[in-house]
């Protein structure tokens, strides 16, 4: 469904047009790939990460002959957890007909944010908007899922974000020439012909308004906290990075959730988000009963937590320890 990378580590010299600029990243060779290791018996599950939010540029350095050793010892690369709605990750690329997400995302009857937002709330949009899309006036008629999204689109833009991160792209690009090696192991949500209408769009008013909230309170606030991150990534303390990550919100990409979440509904398919971490645990274990290591790449937020697919693969047994 709707994709983007968060980025971003904020210098705070800003622009010149008033909005904080993100400083470029120099990435050490000796700290550009960390790595970890779930272990049980004889399995071994190498893993990967990058630091996000933060801004990739090309005079960042990564150090590719450290994945590509990584990756040579592994008999398969394992795609992290995710969902997959349909053939596309895109959200109208082939999957929704364009005319059904402008109607759906629109506020009927001519409406705008300012008419049905808390004042507070709007208020503090348009702070945001003032920032990332000053420009942007049919914004304001867009109901206030898609709202978050075009507002974090703009985000990202302003600030120079690329869609794949070092590690990520390095990782991968060490399995070019093995595809018969590359599983995914993502969730996928296989969508009908009746939910490619514009129903797959008419979102709970509710939780967008709480999607609408939480993106409002919490995107700025995060970016201009992440070059806390950024430095404890960079300077390999993962101890100080977890101590940012209890902190500090993520961005959850809350509009691409209900629209998966909405269509799963119309399928009568259970909730994608609720399935996809054991679907992921059961097919990673089910892969080991015919391989000995594998490689795979998930959010540093997920590792050092201890949350997610990693928290539910340690209350199986597994071992999580850093190699480097």
């Amino acid at each position: 469904m709707i994709t983007s990378v968060l980025a971003s580590s904020l210098d705070g010299t800003g622009g010149a047009d008033g909005v904080p600029t993100l400083d470029n990243v120099k990435v050490q060779a000796e700290s550009s790939v960390p790595a970890w290791e779930l272990s049980r018996g004889e399995d071994r599950l190498v893993i990967l990460s990058d630091y996000f939010p933060r801004r990739i540029t090309e005079d960042n350095y990564i150090d590719s002959d450290v994945v590509e050793d990584l990756a040579s010892s592994a008999e398969a690369l394992i795609y992290g957890p995710g969902v997959v709605a349909g053939d596309s990750v895109g959200l109208l690329n082939g999957l929704f007909m364009l005319r059904a997400y402008r109607i759906a995302t629109r506020i009927p009857n001519g409406g705008t944010l300012e008419a049905i937002l808390d004042p507070a709330l709007y208020a503090s949009w348009s702070e945001n908007k003032a920032l990332y899309m000053p420009r942007n006036r049919s914004v304001e008629r867009m109901r206030p899922a898609y709202a978050a999204f075009e507002l974090y689109e703009a985000a990202m833009d302003h600030y120079g974000v690329q869609n794949t991160a070092s590690a990520y792209r390095a990782l991968f690009s060490s399995f070019e020439d093995r595809k018969s090696d590359r599983i995914d192991a993502r969730y996928r949500l296989e969508v009908d012909a009746k939910s490619k209408d514009v129903r797959a769009f008419q979102i709970d008013e509710t939780k967008a308004e709480a999607c609408f909230a939480h993106t409002v309170t919490n995107l700025r606030k995060s970016l201009e906290a992440s070059q806390e991150g950024a430095d404890a990534w960079d300077s390999r303390d993962m101890s100080a990075l977890r101590s940012y990550y209890d902190r500090t919100p993520a961005i959850d990409r809350c509009w691409e959730r209900l629209i998966n979440q909405r269509t799963a509904e119309l399928m009568g398919a259970p909730d994608p988000y609720a399935v996809a971490p054991m679907h992921w645990v059961d097919i990673v274990e089910s892969e080991f009963n015919t391989k000995d290591t594998m490689i795979t790449h998930l959010p540093a937020r997920t590792i050092l937590t201890e949350s997610g697919v990693i928290a539910l693969l340690m209350e199986r047994g597994w071992v999580l320890r850093r190699l480097h």
